[in-house]
């Protein structure tokens, strides 16, 4: 931080001018310097450098988070471009299942069918 510039002197001539004693003009004037040179005073220049300095810091995080997510998304469509290929050889096991169990069915249907016709014929005859 800064410290301010303090003319001692200008400052006990002010207070003499209105009419303080130049004893006590002094000891004011030491007790506001004293106060001065323990004050830790933020100027612009100062709070231009924390803004920049956290602008940056900012930018940064930015940066990073862009990063993040870009590569959560990579990760996630991985992950989905896995599910879909899991869906698809799972869509195509239960196609084959169903239609394996529908195949049987017709060849029992029809197995049933021959059996009744040729029933149905033997005892026409």
């Amino acid at each position: 931080m800064t410290t301010i510039p303090f003319d001692t002197l200008l400052f006990v001539e002010t207070l003499t001018e209105t009419g303080v004693d130049e004893k006590q003009a002094k000891a004011i004037s030491t007790a506001v310097y004293d106060s001065y040179k323990m004050a830790d005073f933020v100027t612009k220049t100062d709070h231009r450098l924390f803004e920049s300095s956290i602008r940056s810091d900012l930018e940064k995080l930015s940066i990073e988070l862009r990063h993040e997510v870009s590569d959560l998304r990579k990760d996630m469509n991985t992950r989905f471009a896995a599910v879909d290929a899991k869906l698809e050889s799972l869509q195509l096991h239960l196609t084959l299942k169903i239609s394996s169990i529908v195949g049987g069915i017709l060849i029992a249907g029809l197995s049933a069918l021959g059996l009744f016709m040729k029933a149905l014929i033997s005892a026409s005859l």
